[in-house]
């Protein structure tokens, strides 16, 4: 996922609704009969009528349709788990693919808060799996969407901190202690509009602007952090009462979800 871009929400109702009709419609008991019904019936228009062709497209068709009816109407839960399984696996693949570049590319550029956060991280968000595993089943659908709207967050985490490496790398050649130094002697001189003096005030300028947006990264990091706590926590009270836990997840993810779907609002 480009971090530049604003991010999907695979896991959505709507998004898993589409998804389900689609894996219906090109499910292979579908498509190979509604092909064989559609050159049935286009054979007849061309050969003319004759019973073995009608036959051919009546089945086809038959087939295609009553496996589209039994798929849309009886299998919606199994294309449903089906789908959010394999849009969680390519999340899963996607973080554990930048965590170990995001680690190293931190540790170049000497971000001991991003490196921290990075492991925080890491720890909050398992420790939000664990405590969702513990009340709901794994691999049952509720379980897999709720734990796609967290890794969406954990994503947004990282794309903050993918922006802090890159702004930090952007001024690592600027040595702000010489400018500043540099500048002290130009105002001590008579020509203050001096081109060299203003080239580095522009420079420190820049210096100082993309150290802020970092450390502004970092703090929407807290706060997406301590959204995690609070879900966990919310999670962790929940009443295994029948009847009732449902209502209280629903509830519980209420704000991880939006935070979520906004995943793109906390970067710069």
């Amino acid at each position: 996922m480009d971090a530049e871009k604003k991010r999907t929400q695979p896991y959505s109702k709507k998004a898993i609704q589409k998804a389900v009709t689609k894996d219906s419609v090109q499910h292979p008991l579908v498509l190979y009969p509604c092909a064989v019904g559609v050159l049935g019936c286009v054979a007849v228009g061309l050969l003319g009528v004759s019973a073995p062709l009608l036959a051919i497209a009546s089945v086809g068709a038959t087939l295609g349709l009553g496996s589209l009816a039994t798929n849309y109407f009886f299998r919606r839960e199994y294309f449903k788990g089906l789908y959010i399984r394999r849009i969680h696996a390519e999340i899963v693949k996607e973080r554990e693919l930048r965590l170990e570049n995001l680690k190293q590319r931190l540790a170049e550029v000497s971000c001991e808060r991003g490196l921290t956060q990075l492991d925080r991280l890491k720890d909050k968000f398992r420790l939000l799996q664990k405590v969702l595993g513990s009340k709901l089943r794994q691999g049952e659908l509720t379980y897999e969407r709720y734990l796609c709207m967290s890794e969406q967050v954990y994503l947004s985490a990282l794309d903050n901190l993918q922006g802090i490496v890159d702004r930090l790398e952007s001024i690592e050649a600027i040595d702000a202690s010489f400018v500043e130094e540099r500048i002290l002697v130009l105002e001590g001189g008579v020509a203050s509009d001096n081109a060299e003096l203003k080239a580095l005030r522009e420079r420190l300028v820049l210096f100082y602007q993309q150290k802020e947006e970092a450390d502004l990264l970092l703090g929407h990091n807290e706060g997406a952090m301590t959204k995690i706590d609070s879900t966990t926590m919310a999670l962790s009270n929940i009443t295994t009462q029948k009847g009732h836990a449902s209502v209280d997840m629903e509830t519980a993810m209420v704000e991880l979800e939006k935070m979520a779907d906004r995943a793109q609002d906390y970067s710069i």
